[in-house]
């Protein structure tokens, strides 16, 4: 969760973001130092076979080791390489309030502090000199400033103006979205895309790089040049002249669309410069890439899959390059962490690993990557090859991955390690393809600790076939003087409708897809029979989901866009819809008296008890009789045929290790240790926004105290079953299901259809 975030319905540039941000390891070998890319190159995709184009015996690669953060500064918001080679970052306290700069001259290795007297604490950019531009949030209808602090920690407070919309949106004020130092010179984008030159010593505007036809929603400074970043890709600018650079095609098909969906200016893209005026170099999660402007190739310098860049939730705040041997990235990681990672040019090392181990998972995650990345810092000599069975460029649908996969496998091609996650897992382990990893599961439990009712809930015939590496479950939500939302399906579906009084709105006006979802997290375990699914326990979800569905009458215009709520909750291939939160802030503006969703991780349960610190209401989780159930995150399993390959047993440890753990961001901890620190090391942040109708909220978010975290743990340790973790059979109750619920087909046909498809598939 991005700190200071604002959520609106007006800008979507500032939604929360669900999928861009975290960042794992410090110390992992990266591959291939001159890999050249055509023209169709995408360094945001799959690299897992890059360093196999290598020679066996060549030599030379990038290290990548983790920069030490200054002490004082918890939440970074600025950070420049100035023309003395020094790094500058300026940040704020764990409270917010406090700013410092810090200085280092050596690299990152050690910095020196001073706490400057300003204010503005959203965003810095830094000039060459070290001079900082602190920016705060704007309005239209009054003056508001930017502090200039000099290198010798001097405030000067510019009042300036925003200009009004040019679209006529007089409800809502203009804030600045983005801030550099180019040639010497402060520039600002705003929520109408202009960019403006700011004078700083009188504040005044002044249109810069006019003739751009379209809104730039970021800028990031190339010495003498400025990258636009437009919502259809990047742009280049002459920052001294203010005139664009001719278009760059190349370019723009190896970075992509580059968006921002947060408040401060990171992207899943950064640029640093070159001593030559038409070079220049970018970092994305494919990795470190060189580009000659007008060239018709991008050369990728450093391989994104094999370390931390690779992390597709992670986003860039700074990327600096020292020269062609030494590169330093600043990013920031989905709970708001910031680091930094540094990479030097071993000429000595392999450029390859020289071992190789196979890992497939049927849909990519961040989690599987961080994991990778963990192991990958404990082993260096150790490549993994990462297959997915589903991208968004295949188009495969899961059934026919899992075809392909089990093709594979009877050839003897088949992974060393598995992630379930949707794969038939009952069928590998009554087929003896995947073997028992009871010992390594213990041996974590007597290191660490593990949360044991997950482990257990897993276990097959008394032995542990597969274990989550992080876990969620379903919860609800619900306005004081409700009373707790528990119980079946159906019984829920029931007391809900009791609730409903007048035209006043019960539930969020979620798409069909969105509660069909949370239904299946929370019941699909019931609906689990030996030959296939039990009808009737199918009937009684869906029925329930239906009663809620259709309670407060929306039409389907009216609902949260089925397109936009897949865009942004879709983890990394993890499917979900609706975190509570998400419902919970309906609450808020009185368009709901009760959410359904999802609870993901500590940071989301700090979420749940600031916005009830805000108006008063309860959470809980969903279960039906004596069943609490989880949805696990990425799920091991060690093929049999590995089973004496001490790489990939070696690869499950250090996942499940609490060093392993402290690299992943997303979900809850499977291992206690990395729990209790995630719990400890939190940090606080606030949430605002407004609806469609300018209904404003916001609240503050605080760490768990001593009794918020007892219960989340004592609600954590209730789990005791694993939800129906098959993605053929989840795809098929969300597509017939959302049919039934939106009018298109009877119950008793949905029904249907889902009970002869799964029989089907199951006896397959």
């Amino acid at each position: 969760m991005v700190q200071n975030m604002i959520r609106t319905a007006k800008f979507k540039r500032l939604k929360k973001l669900a999928v861009l941000l975290s960042a794992c390891l410090f110390l992992v070998a990266l591959a291939g130092c001159s890999e050249s890319t055509d023209s169709e190159t995408n360094p945001g995709g799959t690299q897992s076979d890059a360093s196999a184009t290598q020679t066996e015996n060549a030599k030379g690669r990038y290290l990548e080791t983790e920069v030490k953060m200054p002490e004082k500064i918890s939440h970074v918001i600025g950070v420049k390489r100035c023309s003395d080679d020094s790094i500058v970052v300026v940040g704020t306290d764990d409270n917010q309030i406090a700013v410092y700069k810090a200085v280092s001259k050596n690299r990152g290795k050690d910095w020196e502090e001073t706490k400057l007297e300003a204010e503005n604490t959203r965003h810095a950019a830094v000039n060459d000199d070290g001079t900082v531009a602190l920016i705060g949030y704007f309005t239209t209808k009054e003056n508001s400033n930017i502090e200039i602090v000099d290198k010798d920690g001097n405030v000067t407070k510019l009042d300036i103006s925003l200009p009004e919309y040019e679209t006529g949106r007089e409800d809502a004020g203009n804030m600045i979205t983005s801030a550099v130092f180019a040639a010497g010179k402060l520039l600002i984008t705003e929520f109408e895309g202009r960019i403006y030159e700011v004078d700083t010593k009188s504040g005044e505007l002044t249109k810069a790089v006019t003739e751009i036809g379209e809104e730039v929603h970021g800028l990031i400074s190339l010495g003498n040049r400025i990258v636009l970043l437009t919502k259809n890709g990047v742009r280049i600018a002459d920052a001294e002249k203010g005139t664009l650079l001719p278009e760059d095609t190349e370019l723009q098909k190896a970075v992509g669309t580059v968006e921002n969906g947060s408040d401060r200016p990171i992207y899943p893209v950064m640029f640093a410069a070159s001593e030559k005026e038409d070079e220049l170099y970018f970092v994305s999660h494919g990795g470190i890439f060189y580009h000659k402007q007008g060239g018709s190739t991008t050369e990728q310098l450093v391989n994104g899959e094999l370390v931390s860049l690779g992390d597709g939730s992670t986003a860039f705040m700074e990327f600096i390059r020292f020269d062609d041997e030494h590169f330093m990235v600043f990013v920031v990681d989905s709970l708001g962490n910031d680091r930094c990672y540094n990479y030097e040019y071993d000429a000595e090392a392999s450029a390859v690993p020289e071992k190789q181990l196979n890992v497939y998972a049927l849909a990519d995650s961040a989690v599987l990557q961080q994991a990778i990345s963990a192991f990958q810092k404990k082993n260096p000599d150790v490549f993994v090859k990462k297959t997915i069975g589903m991208t968004d460029d295949n188009g495969v649908t899961a059934e026919d991955a899992i075809k392909t996969l089990n093709t594979e496998i009877m050839a003897g091609n088949g992974p060393d390690v598995f992630v379930l996650d949707g794969l038939p897992a009952d069928s590998y382990v009554e087929k003896g393809i995947i073997s028992d990893i009871g010992s390594i599961m213990e041996d974590a439990d007597k290191k660490d600790g593990l949360f044991t009712n997950i482990t257990e809930a897993c276990k097959k015939d008394g032995k542990v076939y597969q274990v989550p590496l992080r876990f969620y479950f379903t919860a609800a939500e619900w306005d004081s003087g409700v009373k707790e939302i528990s119980g079946g399906p159906q019984e829920i579906a029931d007391y809900i409708k009791t609730l409903k009084e007048g035209n006043k709105p019960v539930m969020p006006s979620f798409p069909a897809e969105m509660s069909l979802y949370s239904f299946y997290d929370a019941y699909s375990a019931v609906w689990k029979d030996e030959n296939g699914i039990n009808s009737d326990a199918l009937k009684d979800s869906l029925e329930a989901a239906k009663t809620l569905y259709d309670l407060d009458g929306y039409a389907e215009d009216e609902r949260w866009s089925y397109s936009s709520v897949y865009s942004d909750m879709l983890y990394q291939g993890q499917i979900i819809y609706g975190t509570l939160g998400q419902g919970s802030n309906s609450r808020l503006t009185g368009d709901a008296k009760v959410s359904i969703g999802t609870l993901n991780g500590v940071s989301d349960v700090m979420s749940m008890y600031g916005l009830e610190s805000s108006k008063a209401g309860s959470f809980g989780m969903l279960g039906q009789g004596e069943q609490r159930v989880f949805v696990p995150v990425v799920s091991l399993g060690l093929a049999d045929a590995a089973k004496d390959n001490e790489s990939a047993k070696e690869f499950i440890k250090t996942a499940l290790s609490a060093d392993g753990q402290h690299q992943m961001t997303n979900y809850f901890s499977i291992n206690k240790k990395a729990y209790e620190n995630e719990c400890k090391n939190a940090k606080a942040y606030s949430i605002g926004g407004s609806d469609g109708e300018g209904r404003s909220f916001g609240y503050e978010v605080k760490p768990l105290n001593e009794k918020q975290q007892n219960d989340l743990t004592a609600m954590i340790e209730s789990l005791n079953t694993c939800m129906w973790n098959d993605r053929v059979v989840q795809d098929l109750v969300i597509s017939e299901g959302a049919k039934y619920l939106r009018g298109e087909q009877s119950l008793e046909d949905a029904v249907s259809a889902i009970t002869k498809k799964v029989q089907l598939y199951v006896s397959e």
